[in-house]
């Protein structure tokens, strides 16, 4: 299986950090499992990145099992930039500020 390596913006890294400590002030392990969730979708995405839609613009938006994320990514020449990681509700036109 060829894979692609997966970059993240660091507004991503840093919402993901906020969305962890947030789950966990919720309940002890909750934000593991949210970094589980996020892991597995990450790798299916680095798989095949093709496998989720694109919203526009060559931005694809990937649903988090269990969680009401979404994880905002594009297709590069050789990897995956990861734009961010919000919640579904969120105006998805967010991520277009955080790009050149």
């Amino acid at each position: 299986m060829n894979t692609r390596p997966i970059v993240y913006l660091k507004e991503a890294i840093a919402e993901i950090d906020e969305l962890y400590t947030d789950y966990e002030l919720i309940r002890s392990g909750l934000g593991e499992r949210f970094y589980s969730a996020l892991a597995k979708q990450t790798s299916r995405i680095a798989s095949n990145p093709e496998m989720y839609g694109i919203i526009e613009d060559g931005m694809r938006a990937c649903p988090l099992l269990k969680f009401p994320q979404v994880i905002y990514y594009k297709i590069e020449s050789n990897l995956i930039l990861i734009v961010a990681v919000q919640h579904g509700r969120v105006d998805w036109n967010f991520w277009r500020k955080r790009l050149p």
